[in-house]
Formats: structure tokens, sequence, C-alpha cells
């Protein structure tokens, strides 16, 4: 399909033009109109008399070179023209507005548009007559405004009408497209600026992000946008910082224009440990409104620099003709970064792997706008095919806290028994979390249901490879009886998409661990020696999983019995109970010094061994003799430079 407009996605992105402290001269906003009527005293002229494309019908362009439309669910107007013709031409569409009086020094003209499709970005010009508002006879003066190619997000545009002081004029906009899509315009504003006025739009990181946290004497970087919202240029100003220690100045030199915006940024170093909430401003010489230039954050003084680890979780669907791309790059991704954590949510009741609550909370992720999409940290949206970059983008992310967590299995029920260390302060606002989230590897389903839509099949499809099949070579779809399904979403505990309540106090305090306890009843449709065990961290006030755990339960052999996962190793303990063996699979996530013992209930030790320099990435795999051991409970400590680890196991 050529073109294609989210009409929710443009209406929530408007932009407000209008400052507090300026005198408005002119206003239309093209609100309460009935479509596809223009606003009283405005007129038009359709100067390329081509015919409208068919896929536009819901606007009623008809002969229209302009028309009005409200989307339905909101009640901000907008006007538009278009350029998608039946037979592809040149657009000449003329928007005139009436006579506007009144223009002194500093008046300036103020509107937004966008491009419905970014892929077939609109042009236009402005023009300005003083004599009247024949499109033939009166703007024949040169364009005072030529955009070439409008932005898809929504754009503010300003022109100076100094020029224009003391005369009645007419404005212009023409919307001069070579068969693009359709061209959107909003807050049409003529009014006398201030002569300074800098305005502190946005800044992050915000409370509860993992950017707002650093060692002491370590930097958080500070990012914020601003908007010169006065008549002259602006070429520097100074952004401070308050933390209630100190005010920290950072000189700023960019040169912004009447309504247009920069970013800025600044280095804050870390005082001390612990939470400071922290004022941030801007100051402009003779900038006289000071509503608009400060805004608040909170940075956290971190005790330790916890083990990061991302969760990548993918939006994707059985019904999903290009969610194949999101499975290669999972599989890829997984294949060289395995301590990671991977979940594929899936999308429809017309998938059977669709569990509802995630799939509606991933899709709720500001930025989610389709399929396939993958969530990094629930921090950023990403292509599949951006994973590779999204995870050194964010590998060395603050991780908060350190995760580790014990798993074993009764019957059909999985007990995770899960810690977490933090190196941060937090209080009731931050909202702190556990989820825990159970995936399955190889599903495999017999109905069509199952079938994997496939829109890289045939030669004229991009090439794609992966996750066990070339793609192009499949058909569409490919059918069940050849589709194998990884990291598929099972369960996340209570349905809670942001975390189990509960799961972690509402005052933490850092060097503490907390502790919580879940359980999983593995249903008969589930194979449970095809698992992974995720537990993902989570701030419900940054809506940010800012660390992630996962223990590899694909791996378990057989007798299996429990787990041990933490920063520094995997350990696998198996088979617990034992009646003569007990082995240890231990996978290395840095190079250490290892050692073992072996406890009864009183204390006493029972077995000691070193098993020497261990490096990152290896795999050691120990048996332990305990046959002459009565039977009993006992207790197994694995012992690295950087702590100690222990778990329980039974002889039998």
């Amino acid at each position: 399909m050529k073109k294609v407009l989210l009409f929710s996605f443009f209406v929530a992105s408007l932009m407000a033009s209008i400052s507090a402290n300026a005198q408005t001269i002119f206003s239309e906003n093209f609100d309460g109109l009935t479509a596809p009527n223009l606003p009283t005293n405005w007129t038009q002229w359709n100067g390329d008399a081509l015919t409208v494309n068919s896929g536009l019908s819901t606007y009623n362009f008809g002969t229209n070179a302009w028309v009005s439309r409200t989307f339905t669910g909101s009640t901000d107007g907008l006007m538009f023209s278009t350029s998608w013709y039946s037979a592809a031409g040149i657009s000449n569409d003329w928007l005139i507005s009436p006579s506007i009086t009144g223009v002194v020094a500093n008046s300036w003209l103020l509107f937004d548009a966008v491009s419905l499709d970014g892929n077939f970005p609109d042009a236009f010009q402005v023009k300005i007559s003083t004599t009247g508002n024949n499109p033939a006879t009166d703007f024949t003066s040169a364009a005072v405004l030529t955009v070439t190619a409008e932005n898809s997000t929504w754009t503010t545009h300003a022109i100076d009408l100094s020029a224009y002081v003391g005369q009645p004029i007419y404005i212009a906009i023409i919307n001069n497209s070579n068969d693009k899509f359709v061209l959107a315009l909003n807050n049409f504003v003529v009014k006398v600026l201030p002569s300074d006025d800098l305005n502190f739009q946005a800044m992050t990181p915000g409370k509860s992000e993992y950017l707002s946290y650093a060692l002491v004497n370590g930097s958080v970087n500070v990012f914020g946008q601003v908007r010169n919202q006065g008549a002259n240029t602006i070429t520097s100003f100074d952004l401070k910082i308050d933390d209630g220690i100190s005010v920290a100045t950072f000189p700023q030199t960019p040169s912004i224009a009447p309504y247009q915006t920069a970013i800025i940024n600044a280095q804050y170093t870390m005082p001390t440990v612990g939470m400071h909430p922290v004022k941030v401003w801007i100051e402009l010489a003779n900038d006289v409104d000071h509503t608009n230039d400060t805004l608040k954050s909170e940075f956290g003084g971190a005790s330790f620099t916890p083990t990061h680890h991302i969760v990548f979780e993918e939006g994707t669907g059985t019904w999903c003709g290009w969610c194949p791309r999101g499975a290669v790059f999972m599989d890829s991704v997984h294949k060289a970064n395995k301590n990671e954590v991977f979940i594929a949510v899936h999308n429809s009741t017309s998938d059977p792997m669709q569990i509802l609550n995630y799939d509606n909370g991933l899709k709720a992720l500001p930025g989610f706008n389709g399929f396939p999409s993958v969530v990094v940290d629930r921090a950023e949206v990403i292509d599949p095919s951006q994973m590779f970059t999204g995870y050194s983008d964010h590998i060395a992310d603050f991780g908060v806290a350190d995760l580790s967590f014990t798993a074993t299995e009764s019957g059909n029920t999985i007990t995770a028994n899960v810690s977490a260390n933090f190196a941060i302060d937090a209080d009731a606002t931050h909202d702190y979390r556990l989820a825990f989230v159970v995936t399955e590897d190889k599903v495999h389903g017999t109905t069509s249901n199952y079938d994997q839509h496939n829109y890289y099949s045939g030669t004229a499809a991009p090439n794609l490879s992966g996750a066990g099949l070339i793609w192009d070579n499949e058909s569409d779809p490919v059918p069940a009886a050849k589709m194998n399904f990884d990291f598929v979403a099972r369960s996340i505990d209570g349905n809670n998409f942001g975390g189990t309540p509960g799961s972690l106090p509402t005052t933490i305090t850092h060097g503490s661990t907390y502790t919580h306890t879940f359980t999983y009843t593995i249903p008969t449709t589930v194979d449970s020696t095809k698992l992974r065990l995720a537990v993902l961290l989570i701030s419900n006030k940054s809506n940010e999983a800012q660390n992630a755990r996962v223990i590899d339960w694909v791996k378990k052999p057989s007798g299996f019995g429990s787990v041990i996962a933490n920063k520094d190793f995997t350990l696998n303990i198996y088979p617990n109970p034992t009646s003569n063996i007990l082995n240890l699979g231990l996978e290395m996530n840095v190079t250490d010094n290892v050692s073992y013992t072996i406890t009864n209930i009183l204390g006493q030790t029972l077995s000691l061994e070193n098993l020497g320099l261990l490096s990152n990435g290896s795999t050691t795999n120990h048996s332990v003799n305990v046959a002459n051991l009565p039977s009993g409970n006992y207790i197994l400590t694995v012992k690295t430079s950087k702590g100690v680890y222990t778990n329980k196991f039974i002889k039998e």
C-alpha cells in the first residue's frame, strides 16, 4: 500500500505555539468547523484542478484545495491539502487568510505543519500580499518561506513580519508537492513576540530513570530541549543545577532563531550517596518571563555499580508477515549474548501464544506503534534489525541493583527465590517491583493458527535467513508443521506487566538486599524441559526495566534439581535429591577463583575443594561423591572473590 496514516498518532502530537506573554494580533486554530468548510473569511484556490485519489475519500476533498477535519475522539480541528491524485501530478493548492491588520514591530507569523506520511513528505510555500487575496494578481512577491519536505512530526514555523508594519496583509500557504500525500496545518497565529523569551521545554533524566544514577564523583548526563519564544536570535545563556548542596553553572552557546529549538547538555557531578532532588533552570539576560524557565528531577548517588543485563521484549504474532525478522534477530542476538533476557510477546487473539495482559502492556509503552518491534529495557523501542546496536547502546546502562535467584522444581511447581542488592536509595514514589517471567522454546502447534505469515517469501522480498529457516524460500504462510517458536512468553507473575505489587518494600536503602519468592505451576500444555525463567527489576515511576536475570531452564538435564544465578555465574545443581553423585554445572560470567564447601545443618564442614581460576564464559562440570554422607539436608556453598552463594540439597 502506497501511503498510510495513523490518525491517533498525529492528533496526539500537536504542539502548542502560543506564549502566555505574547500579544496576539490574529489567531485561528481551525476548531469547531463543519468539515470540509473553511473558517469565516478564509479563501482557497484549486490551481491544479487534479482529481484526488480515491484512497482519501474520507477527507471529502472533491474539488477543494484545502478542507477542514476533526478526527474521531478529538476536538482539535486541522486543515488538510493533498498532492496524491488519481494520476500523478504537481499540486497547486492555496489556503489564504483574511486581511490581517495591526502588524507592529516584533510581529511574527507562527503555525504548525506536518506531513502525514514520512515516506512521502509534502512541500509548501508561504507568500504574503498587501493588496488582496487573488492568487493570480496579488501575490507577486517571492515566497517568505519555502519548505521542500515537511517533517513527519509537528513542526512550528516562524516568519518575521517586520517588513509589513502598518500594512494589511493576506497570508497564503501553498501546497506545491509532486505526488506526495497529505499536508496538515494547525495553530495559525500572528503575534508580537517579546524580545527575549527562552522556554525550557523538557529535560532528561527524569526521576527514577536509569540515567539519573551515578557513583559518587561520577557524572549524570543532563539533556534538555529549549525553544526560543522571543524575537531575537539567542546565542548564549546558562543552564543551572541546584541539588541542595551547591549550584553548578553550565554555559550554553547554541544559535537559536525565533521559535526554533535546541538541545542543551551538562555533566552533573554526583556529590554524595543518596537521593538528591534537583532544580534545573535556564538563565537568559533580559528574559522577563520566568514561568517557563525551571524543571525539576531527582538524581541518585550509588554505592556501587551493579552488573547490568538487558531485557529484550519483542512484539510479534503469527498473523504478522514481517515478524520473521523479529525471530531471526532475537535468535542471532541471543546466540551472541546468552546472559541477556529475551521474551517474545505474541499479539492478537488469532495467535494461540498470546498472553493478553502482557500483549496489552507492551503495546501501551511510549513509542510502540507496530509489529514487529523490540522494546529494550522498556526504555527504547527499536526495529528487530537494530538489536545488536540496541545491545551496544544499553549494556553499560546503570543496573540499580544486582539480581540473583535460585530455582527449584517439585512436581509441576517451580519455586524461584529472588534477591535484589540495591546500589541506590528509593522511596515509595519510585515503586520498584520484581516481575517473574517464564518463556518456552521450540513451541510447536499442529493447527493452522500456528502458521507464520511470511512477507519475505519469494525472490521479490528482502533476503532473510535465520532462526532455522531461509524465509525467502518458504511459503506465505509457513505451515505450522515447519514452525518452532522460541522465547515465547508463557507467564508474567499475576499478569502484572509492571511487576508484582509488594515484591519489594516501598523504602529501599543502598547496600541492602531484599528477597521475594515466586512460584509457577507448569501447565500440561507447556514443555517443562524447554523453559527459561527471568526476573525483571522495574520502576513503575519511570516504567523502565532497569535490570534482569535469566536462568536457562532449557539446559536442564535429567534429574535436574536446582539453579543458582547471579552476576558472577550460573550454577546447575543436579540431581537434587541425590543418592550418590551431586553434579555441579558452572557457567562463569566473570574470571575468578571458585571454591565450594558442603556443610551439615550444624555448620560442620564435610567437604571442601578449590576449583581454581575459572575464566569468563567457561563451562565447568564437576561431580561430587556424596555417597558416604548420611541421609539428610546439606548446604552447598560456592565462594568467589566477590561473594558467597548457598543452596540446599538432599542426600537420600
